[in-house]
């Protein structure tokens, strides 16, 4: 054997042998550093332990009725503590490659407590565990981690149970993965208790933002997790309110925001009380909440002003709402679908609703309603919420003088023009059938369109309002017990075959054109199908920009302004009615005939008797004399009538109101023309 040989084995067993012996050593030596540290008053974290033991070369380390205190006053308390694969350097602060403490820690009897609050777990098993020691908080992480018969509480106040928790990549900074099965709840202040079978998180904050986002005065925006989903969810309250949710889904949470959520199978009643409501599933996109805790008292019953701050301080992409259905022991209400759209500064894009059932029970049957389809634009919710302040004072006002009313403008109350408070509005399908007093109805209405449209706002006014307002009733039909409508008979009586085929059409409009002053109300078509239809058109003009406003902005109990506004300003231009169809007159008259007893035939006579005695008492005067004769005209062979006032120039509406008083000056005043047939 070479020297060098020698000198080599001899250097090894000396290696060997020093290794043995800090193997030996270690123990008491890194026992007695870690009680100096934990007992040293300049130490960050205090704390104490008994029944230490270690094995330097084994990289296990044990310890029993361990105490842990950190700066911010949280203590931890481990009955039984067993390390392996122990990274020493790290111990002893002197590990320059991270912060890895252990591949496996094994807690037994795990508990920490800070003031009130306190977590317990009989047994906690961590994998790759880490501590950052350079930090004051210690903020320890771990590659996972499993604990069973979790216990979170506050004080005497609330209690949370967890069978088993599952954790990946865990810290105080955030979580990559968590799953809870087996949750638990009772708290003791809100009386609330709840339970949740399955929870899981991923890509989540750490628990201190966790904490934070449940504080309605946070202001900040900050993610708290990816995705977050739970199944079999129930809650109960003192009250004996019972609710229950089998799946949520949410995608992108933030301290104000959803990105995504599905919501399905909730139902919620009390054992008490008949009432019920079930939803099939609830979905939302990009939904965001920048309400904080001091803009609503939600001890308080909610105002329109609070429903406003709500509305400006919401938005969202999409809510659908399918199968919902509200019920109790007379009512039940089932709706297929409801879907919002696009809300955005107290504006909503659209709301949708199909399939709408409503169903009553009656003594004398039930009484159905039905509505296919209803639909609703541009919806501005701040001017909605406006004028529902209008319902609360009606509210606040009962059992006092209604003259309080008087202090609300005009335009307040929707006159006269209406607020631009929708885009269109719509509705199809609607029917109602029932037996009220045991006699058969049905009434259908094919489809119903109001359009508001030409916005403005008006120079100093909070209000926006509408130039333009039309309205469409299509296909209203009625099915009726032969007892009410008196049967076939009566049917053929009026000159139809039957009931069945009364349908009605009606159409109205208010348009103000401000460049030419001119305010028109129309009913341009109120039509009984295959029967005829009538028309009526009223101009006002004067009513520029300057009248309209002052207008929109008188109070109510304003006489004066009100009278200068419709007596001097208001000028009378124009106003048409026309009757066509010559099945009209004859139907009027046959309706009229039942009401008062008498036959078609005779309210016929009497009517023309009565226009033959005013045509010969203004008989000196042409324009009326011919007005009545084309009146009498008409009552015999009524296929067509047109009545006009079309006065040369504006009237003031004072002298229009008072040349209606008398006819011969109102004839020539208000330009009256009358047409019949077409002649």
């Amino acid at each position: 054997m070479s020297k060098k040989t020698v000198l080599l084995v001899g250097g090894l067993a000396v290696l060997a042998a020093a290794g043995a012996g800090l193997h030996y050593k270690a123990p008491a030596y890194l026992e007695n550093r870690f009680r100096t540290i934990l007992s040293s008053p300049d130490s960050d974290l205090r704390g104490e332990f008994s029944d230490f033991e270690m094995s330097l070369l084994g990289r296990t380390l044990a310890a029993k009725n361990v105490k842990l205190i950190d700066p911010n006053g949280v203590t931890y308390t481990i009955g039984s503590m067993h390390l392996n694969q122990v990274n020493w350097l790290t111990l002893i602060g002197a590990n320059p490659f991270g912060n890895g403490i252990a591949g496996q820690a094994d807690l037994e009897e795990l508990a920490i407590a800070y003031d009130a609050y306190g977590i317990t777990t009989p047994k906690a098993e961590l994998g790759d565990l880490a501590m950052d020691l350079a930090s004051r908080n210690f903020d320890i992480t771990t590659g996972r981690a499993d604990l069973q018969n979790l216990t979170i509480s506050d004080g005497d106040i609330r209690r949370i149970n967890i069978d088993h928790l599952l954790a990946e990549n865990a810290g105080s900074a955030n979580i990559d993965a968590l799953n809870i099965t087996g949750w638990k709840m009772d708290d003791q202040e809100t009386k609330i208790t709840s339970s949740i079978d399955n929870m899981s998180f991923a890509g989540c904050a750490g628990p201190a933002d966790l904490i934070a986002s449940f504080d309605p005065d946070i202001a900040r925006d900050f993610a708290i997790c990816d995705d977050i989903s739970a199944t079999t969810l129930s809650f109960a309250d003192d009250a004996g309110l019972e609710m229950s949710v089998d799946a949520i889904a949410l995608s992108g949470l933030e301290s104000r925001v959803i990105k995504s959520g599905t919501l399905t199978g909730l139902s919620m009643q009390q054992p008490d009380n008949p009432a019920k409501l079930a939803i099939g599933e609830i979905s939302l996109a990009d939904f965001r909440v920048d309400l904080t805790g001091d803009m609503i008292d939600l001890d308080t019953r909610l105002s329109m002003a609070d429903v406003r701050k709500m509305a400006e301080n919401t938005s969202f992409q999409t809510i659908i709402v399918k199968n919902p259905v509200i019920s109790d022991e007379e009512v039940e209400i089932a709706l297929d679908n409801v879907t919002l759209r696009d809300m955005r500064d107290g504006r909503l894009a659209g709301i949708d609703i199909t399939g709408s059932h409503i169903t009553q029970k009656t003594p004398d049957g039930p009484a159905n309603f039905d509505l296919d389809g209803l639909s609703v634009t541009d919806l501005d919710l701040m001017a909605i919420t406006g004028f529902g302040e209008i319902y609360d004072v009606a509210d606040e006002m009962v059992g006092q003088h209604i003259d309080q009313f008087e202090d609300f403008t005009l335009g307040q109350m929707n006159l006269p023009l209406s607020q631009a408070l929708y885009g269109a509005f719509s509705i199809n399908g609607l029917s109602f059938s029932g037996a009220p007093d045991g006699e058969k109805v049905e009434i259908r209405l094919d489809s119903f369109k109001s359009t508001l449209e030409k916005p403005f706002t008006p120079e100093s006014s909070a209000l926006t309002f509408v130039k333009v307002n039309n309205s469409t009733l299509e296909g209203l039909h009625a099915t009726l017990d032969d007892s009410i409508t008196g049967g076939n008979d009566t049917a053929i009586y009026l000159g139809i075959n039957s009931f069945d085929d009364l349908v009605l059409d009606v159409s109205n409009s208010i348009i103000w054109d401000e460049t030419a002053s001119d305010f028109v109300y129309s009913i341009d078509k109120v039509a009984l199908r295959d029967i005829g239809q009538i028309g009526l058109s009223v101009t006002v003009t004067g009513i520029n920009d300057d009248v309209m406003t002052r207008l929109l902005k008188t109070r109510i109990g304003d006489d004066a302004a009100l009278e200068q506004a419709l007596t001097v300003d208001a000028a009378f231009r124009g106003a048409r009615l026309e009757i066509s169809g010559e099945k009209m007159l004859p139907f009027a008259l046959g309706v009229a005939s039942l009401l008062n007893g008498n036959t078609a035939e005779d309210m016929k006579m009497l009517v023309t008797m009565n226009l033959m005695q005013a045509q010969e008492q203004f008989a000196d005067d042409a324009t009326l004399y011919d007005a009545f004769g084309e009146l009498l005209t008409w009552v015999d062979d009524p296929r067509h009538l047109l009545i006009e006032l079309a006065p040369q120039e504006p009237v003031a509406m004072g002298m229009a109101a008072g040349g209606l008083m008398f006819p011969q000056m109102g004839a020539q005043m208000l330009g009256l023309r009358i047409t019949a047939n077409g002649q």
